[in-house]
């Protein structure tokens, strides 16, 4: 039972190996001008986490999300630099690189990148 086990993982194994990944062939940048959609701030915050007779407290660090979309591609971009100029801004433009990515599959692959 355990030869049997064993050699179908080594199957699956092999298959999943030789299926592979679709593989960028062609990448292009354009700059636009993007909308801010949304801008979020949640802040850290400690967890107290009980390890027998010891209570450790674990720190989980503040997070910053903007949204930002151009003709109907949007992308949450994470970080306080982009927050800060953001923040309260909503709707307003703001110069960004649109990627496109085109993989080997014929699948076409479209996000924004902020330019700093």
């Amino acid at each position: 039972m355990r030869l049997r086990f064993a050699a179908l993982l080594i199957l699956i194994a092999v298959v999943v190996s030789l299926t592979g990944c679709a593989k960028v062939i062609d990448t292009q940048e354009e700059a636009v001008e993007a909308t801010i959609v949304d801008t979020r701030f949640y802040a850290g915050y400690y967890t107290y986490i009980k390890s027998g007779s010891t209570t450790i407290m674990q720190w989980h660090p503040a997070r910053y999300y903007t949204t930002l979309e151009y003709n109907g591609i949007s992308t949450d971009i994470f970080g306080s630099d982009l927050y800060s100029i953001c923040h309260g801004k909503n709707g307003a433009t703001i110069q960004c690189n649109l990627i496109t990515e085109s993989y080997d599959d014929g699948s076409v692959k479209q996000f924004l990148e902020w330019r700093k």
